[in-house]
């Protein structure tokens, strides 16, 4: 399956290294593409470091959801799956991408979020939010789990 990865950036600063040495190490083949918009820091320059495609926009045209999806239109190839992350995104092994994309071997699986574990460095509601939206064990959710589970079967 071909594979995309898109990560907005601004500013990313220190852990951005840390994620761009876990994305260079996976071991899966990916096209990676890093959106920034208007770093100031050195976040364009590490990531053309690792060799990162990286296209850039204004900070003023920064838009969650618009700023991905104008980020697909400069993808190299239309990729069959897509992953987004966060520049604070460490991934924690070689194989966590692999692991992103296995599920969609079946068919009815239709999108998938990885477990985000809070930073060491994180205050306690940030950790309580983390460890409860992405739990230890692999859930699969539908359309059933939204009368109990509302926002959060995107979980």
């Amino acid at each position: 399956m071909k594979t995309a990865v898109i990560c907005p950036t601004y500013n990313a600063g220190y852990l951005w290294t840390k994620c761009l040495e876990a994305l260079k190490n996976q071991s899966i083949n990916f096209q990676m593409l890093i959106i920034d918009s208007g770093s100031t820091d050195n976040t364009v320059e590490l990531a053309k470091k690792f060799g990162f495609k990286i296209i850039t926009i204004s900070h003023s045209d920064f838009n969650h959801g618009g700023t991905r999806n104008y980020a697909l239109k400069h993808l190299d190839t239309t990729p069959d799956i897509l992953i987004y992350l966060t520049q604070d995104a460490i991934l924690a092994s070689k194989d966590s991408l692999k692991n992103i994309i296995e599920p969609f071997i079946d068919k009815k699986i239709g999108a998938v979020c990885g477990r985000q574990l809070p930073h060491i460095e994180e205050k306690m509601i940030a950790s309580h939010a983390r460890l409860f939206n992405y739990p230890s064990q692999s859930l699969i959710k539908d359309r059933a789990d939204i009368k109990k589970l509302g926002i959060k079967v995107a979980f």
